[in-house]
């Protein structure tokens, strides 16, 4: 992917960033060395909106700040994707985790130094229902976001969650009976195969496998 300087709308002579089309085919080469949740669920990302049709690009928010002596610092914000399709534009953070506020704030910084009107949307592994924040920044679980082609493009009167789509991980994300398991068969192949390599070893023991 290039990167993409949001706010002068022009992209950056710097190094690209690569993700994988088949993190399986990644992870059988390395023998399953350097996995890492937060790259794979990236990774994902970006198959699943290449799939969709959407042209993707690193954003990048240059961002000047003062220290406590008044002297200002320069520095680069990344957004995670910068998705366009015709004239829809979506930015896009990928985030493992939004444990507290501290988290999720520092995750939504880049998106709230970007002056446009595009939505932004946070994708997370928290199971959490869709919703706004009071930003207008969406936040939907990857389940959701894998499972319903139209996410990103909901408004605030249609948000909808619909639980019985998603493994239940409420309370030991273990997803082991016969009836789960058939439920999660039925998904389209490439979703599947995507939240497969999303859970494979997970730290909370999620095996659909």
């Amino acid at each position: 992917m290039q990167r993409f300087h949001i706010k002068g709308k022009a992209y950056i002579e710097t190094p690209k960033k690569y993700y994988f089309s088949d993190l399986g085919l990644r992870n059988a080469r390395i023998t399953f060395r350097q996995f890492e949740q937060t790259h794979a669920m990236e990774n994902i990302i970006y198959n699943e909106l290449r799939m969709r049709g959407y042209s993707v690009d690193v954003g990048i928010v240059p961002i000047a700040e003062k220290d406590k002596e008044g002297k200002v610092s320069r520095k680069q914000l990344e957004v995670d994707f910068v998705c366009n399709l015709g004239s829809s534009r979506y930015y896009i953070q990928s985030v493992s985790s939004l444990p507290n506020e501290t988290k999720r704030t520092q995750e939504i910084g880049p998106f709230r130094r970007i002056d446009d009107s595009f939505k932004k949307i946070v994708i997370t592994k928290d199971i959490v229902p869709a919703y706004y924040d009071e930003y207008g920044i969406l936040t939907v679980n990857i389940y959701d976001f894998l499972l319903t082609r139209n996410v990103l493009k909901r408004n605030r009167t249609k948000i909808s969650y619909d639980l019985k789509r998603v493994p239940d991980t409420a309370q030991s994300l273990d997803v082991r009976n016969k009836q789960k398991r058939i439920c999660i068969m039925r998904f389209h192949l490439p979703v599947y195969r995507n939240i497969v390599f999303l859970c494979y070893r997970s730290v909370a023991s999620l095996r659909i496998l």
